[in-house]
């Protein structure tokens, strides 16, 4: 009855209490009650230091607690102890294995019964207990000690994964805010244009990722950007909105793509280590000649539609928008080039980050840049097959709808971001 009476107290602190220090320490005192002996310590392993630290000693010395870290010669009592091992000596002070025979004689120690604080196989802790005269333990007491021992070492996680779960709810909630703020980022409307028609969409793959899209008014002209940041999550997060401000602040005074290109490239080299980079395709639009300027720094060429009235939309009219450079924040003194496109009315401009094309279903095939260009030319012929009105938001709305699809319940593993716009008239 004192026994079962012992372990129900424990198991009733193992759902009270999250102090390890006091757990341990009640655990301690129920050992040393219900086995009968007179001294003992428990000590756990510091995850930082992996090393046994002592957590609390009855009736033995400062001396001796400090002495015993290593009992025996190599440690052998503890190893076998930590391996989970009810280990037993009937007198330290003759024990061979014993380092300090002497020391156990002057604290009037003699049996010493010990075994490891287990947690799935791997010990976390270490319970010793002694007597003061020769004892032996009935396998009965092993077998308690042994209870009390895995008792200790579920309330010792259980206290750990609580404050684990309590530390990522605070890093839950900080990211939470970190992806409304990215959120906020991104454009809240379309530009209203008499000329354009324009949608875009940012799925990321994780609450906050490393895509952008941006559109900037220039003085009657008009900036879309699409930008990927190398990874996912905060990091990437973090990057790209560095990336964004340093477009944004010198797309305002350069109107000169390549140039605006090349501080921006300078500006992130000089902040980020070799294997962080971004890419961006970058462009401005005249809205009364048509004339597009664009540069392309690593980016997935966007594509340019050239939709015909006379005939549906084929491969041949497709171009691709690639001129420019390599990826941003590589090489500081890299100089990008800029290209040059004329739009007509009706003509459209795709643009997207490679999360899009990589895509992939169950079985490992990507989405791919094919299927996403035969998606769009049939997006562009659906009105002349029957459909409706064709929009920059019905062509998102269909390449997400192939997407789904072709990759099912897949999970993502990159961000997507897509623009479209539409030439009306």
């Amino acid at each position: 009855m004192l026994e079962l009476g012992a372990l129900h107290r424990l198991s009733s602190l193992l759902v009270q209490t999250e102090d390890v220090n006091r757990l341990l320490n009640v655990a301690l005192d129920l050992a040393i009650e219900v086995l009968g002996v007179d001294a003992g310590s428990i000590a756990v392993i510091e995850e930082d230091r992996d090393e046994l630290v002592v957590m609390g000693s009855r009736n033995l010395s400062e001396t001796w607690v400090v002495q015993s870290a290593l009992l025996s010669h190599g440690g052998a009592l503890r190893k076998n102890a930590l391996a989970g091992e009810i280990v037993w000596v009937n007198d330290l002070a003759e024990d061979e294995r014993t380092i300090n025979p002497e020391g156990a004689r002057e604290e009037k120690l003699c049996s010493l019964l010990s075994t490891g604080l287990m947690d799935q196989g791997r010990p976390i802790g270490l319970i010793r207990l002694y007597t003061r005269s020769p004892r032996e333990f009935t396998p009965a007491e092993h077998g308690l000690l042994r209870s009390i021992a895995d008792q200790s070492a579920a309330a010792v996680m259980n206290a750990r994964l609580k404050k684990l779960r309590e530390e990522n709810e605070r890093v839950a909630r900080q990211v939470s805010l970190a992806a409304d703020v990215q959120r906020r980022m991104l454009p809240r409307s379309m530009p209203e244009s008499m000329v354009f028609d324009i949608a875009a969409r940012y799925i990321p793959s994780f609450e906050l990722g490393g895509d952008f899209y941006d559109f900037i008014p220039l003085g009657g002209h008009l900036g879309i950007a699409v930008g990927d940041v190398v990874g996912k999550g905060v990091a990437a997060a973090l990057l790209m909105s560095a990336v964004r401000a340093s477009l944004r602040a010198h797309a305002q005074d350069l109107y000169d793509l390549d140039e605006v290109c090349s501080r921006v490239n300078a500006a992130l080299a000089a902040d980020t280590r070799d294997y962080e980079f971004a890419t961006l395709w970058y462009a401005v639009i005249d809205p009364v000649t048509l004339r597009l300027t664009y540069c392309n720094a690593g980016h997935n060429p966007s594509m340019h539609f050239r939709v015909r009235k006379d005939r549906p939309v084929g491969e041949q009219d497709i171009a691709e928008l690639a001129e420019g450079g390599m990826a941003l924040g590589i090489d500081k003194l890299h100089r990008y080039d800029r290209g040059t496109a004329y739009l007509a009315p009706g003509d459209v401009l795709f643009a997207y980050t490679d999360g899009l094309t990589d895509a992939m279903d169950f079985s490992g095939q990507r989405f791919g840049k094919a299927r996403l260009r035969a998606t769009l030319l049939e997006a562009m012929n659906a009105q002349r097959n029957g459909g409706a009105e064709v929009t920059a938001a019905s062509i998102i709305e269909r390449v997400f709808w192939h997407l789904r699809q072709f990759c099912g319940l897949a999970p993502r593993s990159d961000d997507i971001s897509v623009v479209v716009m539409r030439v009306r008239g």
